[in-house]
């Protein structure tokens, strides 16, 4: 999917299927790591929400590595999502716990879900020093905003984050969004478009 078509207001309902499962773990990366090794998650990207700010990284060959040299201080973690195309591991604090679920799609009960892009903050500049391999990043000079992020294949000035937002349906019959997650990073560059601001 395209910024493109997400500013055209050309969102649709798709058809799919989608398996969730409620998980509660222990606050601390070894508990984490074994999870994710358990639900077979390949490779994944990851966003921490800490006390301080936030924070991404790579899953990657059974191990959890976040950008430059944020220490993985479980302690500063209030929320995390691990995602890659088909699923997502999506976690909160509470207490001494982690509490939240995984989702996978291909599998389960049938749904309906749309898909949406919102383009990140700034713009990709060259990666100096101070940015570690297989990361780029974007900045922002009029909000003084940087942010490293995983790199993807795809070569563009503005990136995106890809969310699939689930339809649930109340008891009344009313429709409405009961369950979203991030599916991955991708090229948000608008032809014409503006270059400040967020749309065109």
């Amino acid at each position: 999917m395209s910024i493109e078509l997400a500013l055209e207001d050309q969102m649709y309902i798709q058809q799919g299927s989608s398996e969730r499962l409620a998980v509660s773990l222990e606050r601390n990366e070894t508990a984490l790591c074994e999870k994710l090794e358990t639900l077979g998650m390949k490779e994944a990207n990851v966003v921490v929400w800490q006390v301080h700010g936030i924070t991404w990284g790579r899953w990657q060959n059974g191990s959890l590595k976040l950008a430059g040299d944020t220490a993985k201080k479980c302690s500063l973690w209030l929320e995390l999502r691990v995602f890659n195309e088909e699923e997502e591991l999506h976690l909160k604090k509470s207490g001494d716990l982690w509490l939240g679920r995984w989702r996978k799609d291909g599998a389960g009960e049938a749904t309906e879900y749309i898909d949406s892009i919102a383009r990140f903050w700034g713009k990709r500049v060259e990666s100096g020093a101070d940015v570690p391999e297989g990361y780029m990043k974007l900045e922002d000079t009029a909000r003084k905003l940087t942010q490293t992020l995983p790199k993807v294949e795809e070569s563009a000035k503005y990136y995106g984050l890809l969310t699939r937002s689930y339809i649930g349906y109340e008891a009344t019959g009313q429709a409405g969004y009961m369950d979203y997650r991030y599916v991955r990073i991708a090229a948000a560059d608008v032809e014409g478009g503006r270059e400040h601001g967020t749309s065109r």
